[in-house]
């Protein structure tokens, strides 16, 4: 008799009854995958299953329709309560199912109870935390930044002054370049040449005295001529170009 002497009077939300049988629910959440046109199931767990408890009880005696019409009050109470069970002991639990009563005329004042309940913990909502990566990302934006800041206040004046200069190089040798250029293009360059060539007689004609020499060495011939100065002014415009690009590259 000892165990009955350890048994609790069983109530829930304060209102006490009895206990006639009970029933539990214990165990682990699964799921069975199961794949076509293989023999093999997968049983995937999901973590523990809801503790749910079932039992029927009653009560009885002068007051049980009171006792009934307070059980109903409570249950239909919103959040869980507290239920003492005879051998599980205190639990924190909500009614998962409406709780149903019978009365027998048979059994005289007796009211039967069944109840439903499932063990409840605190819900868990999301809660804030720092986002590390975001947080990276806008420190290496104010690093940037930073760094670009520092920078331009640092050497910029210095760049500044140093694209001037190479502005104005580029300036200076694009006016040398056109000059150059202009002066090889020169019609008058062909006419000299042709005109420095050596006579017959060497001489510059009956109303001056002297002789004619050619202002290109080693050129007897209008046509050796033609072709010096077709070569002097292709070396020229190949040299300009050399010195625009090296001054643009600055």
């Amino acid at each position: 008799m000892s165990w009955l002497a350890e048994l609790l009077p069983a109530s829930w939300r304060g209102i006490t009854f009895y206990v006639r049988n009970s029933n539990y629910l214990r165990g682990r959440r699964t799921v069975v995958h199961q794949y076509a046109f293989r023999d093999a199931v997968w049983v995937e767990d999901m973590g523990r299953a809801a503790r749910i408890t079932a039992f029927t009880g009653f009560v009885v005696g002068d007051d049980c329709y009171a006792k009934a019409r307070a059980l109903i009050l409570v249950s239909e109470q919103k959040g869980p309560g507290t239920l003492i069970h005879p051998s599980l002991g205190v639990a924190r639990v909500s009614l998962i199912a409406p709780l149903q009563m019978a009365e027998r005329a048979d059994l005289g004042r007796v009211v039967e109870l069944q109840f439903q309940f499932a063990e409840t913990t605190d819900p868990t909502f999301p809660s804030i935390a720092a986002a590390t990566q975001d947080i990276v990302g806008g420190s290496a934006d104010d690093a940037a930044s930073s760094f670009t800041s520092d920078f331009n206040s640092s050497i910029g004046s210095a760049l500044d002054a140093g694209a001037s200069a190479a502005s104005s190089a580029l300036d200076t040798v694009s006016g040398w370049v056109g000059q150059v250029a202009s002066a090889a293009q020169d019609a008058s360059l062909v006419s000299s040449a042709v005109a420095g060539l050596s006579a017959a007689t060497g001489t510059f004609g009956r109303y001056s005295s002297g002789r004619r020499g050619s202002v290109l060495s080693g050129v007897s011939t209008a046509a050796g001529a033609l072709s010096a100065v077709t070569v002097a002014r292709t070396v020229v415009g190949s040299t300009s170009s050399a010195a625009l690009a090296a001054a643009a590259g600055l």
